[in-house]
């Protein structure tokens, strides 16, 4: 039995219907990312499972109880905004002990002062601040009152902890840095965690599974490279920026007929005949061009090839993102590892040799 279910619950605001009967478990010790678009139904479950929303059906259950009847302050869950939340009039002590001093009851200690003081530096400790208790709020940086914040959650010891957006308000290259840090720490404590977010590159790098949602409906629950690799449907696959993606017809074992051409793909799954979306990840190819002196071949053993003129291309940090115009099939977008500068430029003719296990199909 999952640690926490959720079964067939159901949320309508006004004429508005939030979620549809989502389901799916989680394990002890587990870190599940809801992810989706805004307005997808992630925020309102995250509250219901809180106990700050009320479900119009469905369950909630944390270790076989229906939570359904338990105010939220006696859940023993810990929950994180993407705002943070500090009193900017308290020090960083007296935040991260804020959330132990309203549940004092459940410390159960002959001295109360000394247990918090404690559990406040332990809770520090985690996250990397130790020291810092006397600091004020007003003089952190960001990523200290994530951290700050983080702590504050933590230090009660939650039974389950809720994360909402909690890398949301840092700029980029702060969030790449602790995306990594906070599952360390998540892991290290051993906190069943839901984490809320709507970037994939931020839910994979920290979930054990992702359970990714569309208009309040489960499309896929499963792990990154599970969800990744073998996307459910058309919507999964445009979320997670598969766009080369178009009509065609499984003709044989490992080959389909698509918008550009005859390809060769993985048809374990695929009977001759049926017809499917064909996906082209922009990583399955590689560039050759009519240059000899790239001095590379472009078979890429049962693959195919691909030809056409460059007519985009961005750079994004070592690697180019290229728009490619084939010469048959609408336009396709592939990204290229390259060391020192792209060989090719805006209209030249080019040939990308394609992996089949890049080419995926999805039941049409």
């Amino acid at each position: 039995m999952s640690l926490l279910e959720i079964r067939d619950v159901s949320k309508t605001f006004a004429d508005t219907r939030a979620l549809h009967g989502v389901s799916f478990g989680v394990d002890e010790g587990e870190i599940i990312c809801l992810l989706g678009p805004s307005g997808c139904g992630k925020t309102t479950l995250l509250r219901i499972i809180a106990g700050l929303e009320t479900p119009d059906g469905g369950q909630v259950l944390f270790r076989g109880q229906d939570l359904g009847p338990v105010p939220p302050h006696r859940r023993g869950f810990g929950l994180m905004f993407q705002d943070y939340a500090l009193f900017p009039h308290r020090n960083v002590f007296d935040n991260v002990a804020f959330g132990l001093r309203m549940r004092k009851d459940a410390l159960k200690a002959m001295d109360l002062t000394q247990k918090i003081e404690e559990q406040v530096r332990e809770a520090l400790a985690l996250v990397g601040l130790q020291g810092f208790e006397r600091r004020s709020v007003n003089q952190l940086s960001g990523g200290e009152a994530q951290r700050v914040a983080l702590a504050r959650s933590l230090a009660p010891h939650p039974s389950l902890l809720m994360l909402d957006e909690p890398l949301g308000s840092l700029d980029r290259a702060l969030r790449e840095r602790l995306m990594n840090e906070l599952r360390d720490i998540l892991k290290g404590v051993g906190v069943t965690t839901l984490y809320v977010t709507h970037d994939q590159a931020e839910a994979f790098a920290i979930a054990d599974r992702a359970v990714l949602m569309n208009a309040g409906r489960v499309e896929q629950v499963g792990s990154p490279e599970g969800i990744y690799c073998r996307p459910a449907t058309p919507f999964v696959a445009h979320f997670l920026g598969l766009t080369n993606m178009g009509e065609g017809k499984v003709i044989g074992q490992g080959r389909v007929a698509s918008p550009w051409g005859e390809l060769a793909a993985i048809t374990d799954n695929c009977r001759p005949g049926d017809r499917v979306s064909v996906i082209i990840r922009p990583e399955a190819a590689r560039l050759a061009t009519d240059n000899a002196a790239i001095g590379r071949p472009v078979a890429v053993g049962d693959g195919c090839l691909i030809y056409g003129r460059l007519v985009a291309r961005s750079f994004r940090g070592g690697r180019y993102r290229l728009e490619i115009q084939p010469v048959i099939g609408p336009s396709l977008t592939f990204d290229l590892t390259v060391v020192g500068a792209l060989p090719v430029d805006l209209g030249d003719a080019v040939t990308m040799a394609l992996d089949p296990a890049g080419v995926v199909l999805l039941p049409a």
